[in-house]
Order: C-alpha cells, then sequence, then structure tokens
C-alpha cells in the first residue's frame, strides 16, 4: 500500500465524532520535542537560538504539518557544582504515531548538526513520551 494511504487510513482511524455537535475532533498520540539552548559555552547567544528554533520550526512542521514552540528556562548543576540555569525553546509537533525511519533520520540529523554548531555536549529531544539526549 502507497505510504501516503497509509497515513490516511491512519489519521482517519482516529477521527472521533460527538453528537449532538457533530464535532470531528483529530486525536494526535504521540509527540516530538526538541529543546533548543541558548547558550555556546556559556554564553548566550539569542541569535543561534532564533536561527535554530526556526530551522526546526520549518522541519517539523513541513514532516508533521505544524509545530509549537514554548519558551521555557532549563536548570542544571555544572561541574563546579554551581546551578545553571538557560533560556530555551522547545520545539514541538503532535502527531498520529506515523513515522519513518527517514523521517526520524532528518530531525536527529538536525539536532547533532546544532549540537555541533553550538557546541554543545546533548540536546534533549522528546520522543514519544521519553527524554532523550542526542
Amino acid at each position: 500500500m502507497h505510504i501516503f494511504a497509509l497515513l490516511l487510513r491512519e489519521t482517519v482511524s482516529t477521527l472521533r465524532c460527538f453528537k449532538p455537535y457533530n464535532t470531528i475532533i483529530m486525536k494526535l498520540d504521540k509527540k516530538i520535542a526538541v529543546y533548543v539552548p541558548s547558550n555556546i559555552k556559556g554564553i548566550v547567544d539569542k541569535e543561534a537560538q532564533s536561527f535554530w528554533t526556526k530551522k526546526f520550526q520549518y522541519k517539523l512542521s513541513a514532516i508533521f504539518g505544524g509545530s509549537t514552540t514554548i519558551k521555557s528556562e532549563g536548570a542544571w548543576i555544572d561541574s563546579n557544582k554551581e546551578l545553571v540555569i538557560e533560556d530555551i525553546n522547545i520545539v514541538y509537533s503532535n502527531y498520529t504515531g506515523f513515522y519513518t525511519s527517514e523521517t526520524f533520520k532528518e530531525i536527529t540529523d538536525l539536532i547533532l548538526e546544532m549540537k555541533e554548531k553550538m557546541e554543545q555536549e546533548c540536546i534533549s529531544m522528546e520522543f514519544e513520551g521519553a527524554l532523550n539526549f542526542v
């Protein structure tokens, strides 16, 4: 069966009709999220963060039909036992559970590129309910 026919079949199977309103609600029960940092070696770089946020907004929107970005803060303890707090952008998409290994590779390749360019030890990515460090 053609890949788009499979996607359509799965999408239609997630539709629910609630009466008396005759409203169709599509259930997107899976989520992928990328945490975009703002620091490069301890120096805040909002320009780089904005660049990578837009790259992930475009990539996730192109693959899944849309994305949402949440501005947040991340915190951790550094090697000197100091608390580090950093502005992060969480770019995410919800979907029906249909993806290919090539789709996942496209996203992880972009994460690896950002990790290298922003000189990060790792990048956080949520995938189907689990937090992964790439």
